[in-house]
């Protein structure tokens, strides 16, 4: 019976906290202009390696 209100009682807890009103933060559209001049990408000729670290012949054979 005590695990059922206890239950219930969380259960309206997130209810009530769910109700809340969020705050909503206003951004300036000059904010967003200033930012993106501001940033300068780095590097943008590497390119991403999705076979992992490369092994050569020799060392695979004495791994074996």
């Amino acid at each position: 019976m005590i695990k059922l209100i206890q239950t219930h009682l969380k259960k309206k807890r997130i209810q009530a906290r769910a109700s809340v009103p969020k705050q909503v933060v206003m951004v300036n559209k000059e904010d967003i202009q200033r930012k993106l001049a501001e940033y300068k990408p780095t590097e943008t000729n590497k390119k991403a390696n999705f076979q992992g670290p490369s092994i050569n012949r020799k060392e695979f054979e004495g791994a074996v």
